[in-house]
C-alpha cells in the first residue's frame, strides 16, 4: 500500500532525527524598508564524526571488552543500543541503590581496565590527559576563519586573562602586535579536564575602549559547510509562493 503524504513526511523526519535532532521555528524581522517572517529549523552542531573516526574501546586484563554500566542491585540497567548487542540488561527497580562498574557482556565486573583508541583499524593504548597548565601557541590564523571552527557543545566559551601587571602588559603587547594588527586569532592545544579528549583552544581578542579581553573557544574540527545541509545559496529571484505571516509572541525585554 502506498504511503500517504503525511506518513512519508513522518518517515523522513524520523530518519533525519537519527542523524540530528532539529526543531522548527520562525525568523522574523521588520523595519520601514524590509520585513520577513520565515519558517526555519535549528539544531546543535556536534562532533560525533570525530569520535566515530577515532573510536575508543576499553578492555580488562583478559582482553575482553568492558563498558561502564549502571547496576541496580545485581542487574545491569538497560542502556540504549547495548540491549541489541547482547549485553546483560534488565529494567531498573525503584528505590534501590545504583552503582557504576566496568562490565563485560557476561556481567563480569572489574576495576582494572586499559583504554585503546582505534586508528586505521589498530588499537593503541592511551591514557587520560591532565588539565593543561601550559598554553603553547601553535599557529596564528586569520580571524575570518574563526567561525568555521565548530565549538564543542559541552565546553562553552572561556575567558583568558593575566592577574599581575607585568603579565597584563606582556599579554597586551602580544595581542596588539600579533592578533589585532593582522586580524588573527591564536591556536593552542588544550585538555579541559581528566579525559581522553584533547581540543584546540581558539583565542580571540575583544577590544573595549582602552582595554582588551580574550575569549577562548574549544573546538576539535572545522565545520564542513559543503558536506552539511546548512549551506544555502543566495537566490537570484524571489520565489513565487508567499509565506504566511504569524503574530510574534512576547519574548525578552527590548534591547
Amino acid at each position: 500500500m502506498a504511503k500517504t503524504k503525511e506518513e512519508a513526511k513522518v518517515e523522513i523526519e524520523v530518519e533525519k532525527g537519527k542523524k540530528e535532532r532539529s526543531y522548527e521555528a520562525r525568523l522574523m524581522f521588520s523595519d520601514k524598508a524590509f520585513s520577513i517572517d520565515i519558517p526555519i529549523r535549528w539544531a546543535k552542531f556536534n562532533t560525533k564524526e570525530v569520535d566515530a573516526e577515532y573510536p575508543m574501546v576499553f578492555r580488562n586484563s583478559k582482553g575482553e571488552e568492558v563498558r561502564n554500566k549502571t547496576w541496580v542491585e545485581d542487574k545491569v540497567v538497560e542502556t540504549g543500543e547495548d540491549e541489541k548487542e547482547g549485553w546483560l540488561t534488565c529494567k531498573p527497580e525503584m528505590k534501590t541503590k545504583m552503582r557504576k562498574a566496568w562490565t563485560t557482556p557476561d556481567g563480569e565486573t572489574t576495576k582494572e581496565y586499559t583504554a585503546f583508541q582505534i586508528v586505521d583499524g589498530k588499537e593503541n593504548a592511551v591514557e587520560k590527559n591532565k588539565k593543561s597548565d601550559e598554553f603553547k601557541v601553535l599557529a596564528l590564523k586569520d580571524i575570518a576563519e574563526y567561525e568555521d571552527w565548530q565549538p564543542e557543545e559541552t565546553a562553552g566559551l572561556y575567558k583568558v586573562w593575566a592577574e599581575k601587571s607585568l603579565g597584563v602588559w606582556s599579554l597586551g603587547q602580544f595581542v596588539k602586535k600579533y592578533l589585532i594588527t593582522d586580524n588573527k586569532f591564536a591556536v593552542i592545544k588544550i585538555s579541559t579536564g581528566t579525559s581522553y579528549k584533547e581540543y584546540y583552544g581558539l583565542i580571540k581578542p575583544v577590544i573595549k575602549g582602552t582595554g582588551f579581553g580574550l575569549t577562548m573557544k574549544i573546538s576539535r574540527v572545522k565545520i564542513d559547510w559543503e558536506k552539511g545541509d546548512a549551506l544555502m545559496e543566495f537566490l537570484k529571484e524571489k520565489p513565487a509562493e508567499e509565506i504566511a505571516k504569524t503574530k510574534p509572541k512576547v519574548g525578552l525585554a527590548d534591547l
